[in-house]
């Protein structure tokens, strides 16, 4: 058991290293721990304010890292290894936007660092 409380604990710091608030963290572990649960069971077992559980939620199914089916809604964790591969793929895409500016971005400030200079001559 302490083994698995280890590797949950590990899980979490790693979903904070990836940019999860530590209210979403801990909403997707439990759900990918646990499996499929309802708004209610999730409060109770997290210990959690159901406001503060809907916004998490809300974020998490824009990510496409939770979804919901049927009513009342239950709400379940997409898989570890699919949530990696869009987390992956979502920085690979900012990395290429950062490249494509990176360029006009040094010219940009090449030509301030003249002009300041120019100044101070």
């Amino acid at each position: 058991m302490r083994n698995k409380a280890l590797s949950l604990d590990r899980t979490f710091e790693i979903l904070l290293s990836f940019g999860f608030s530590q209210t979403e963290a801990r909403i997707y572990t439990h759900l990918a721990s646990k499996g499929p649960a309802k708004a209610r069971d999730i409060i109770d077992s997290l210990n959690m304010n159901k406001q503060q559980l809907y916004r998490s939620l809300k974020k998490l199914r824009q990510r496409r890292i939770v979804d919901c089916s049927g009513f009342p809604a239950t709400f379940h964790a997409e898989p570890v290894d699919q949530v990696l591969i869009m987390l992956m793929n979502k920085k690979h895409e900012e990395a290429q936007v950062i490249e494509e500016k990176k360029a006009d971005l040094l010219c940009i400030w090449k030509s301030i660092n003249m002009k300041k200079s120019d100044k101070d001559n």
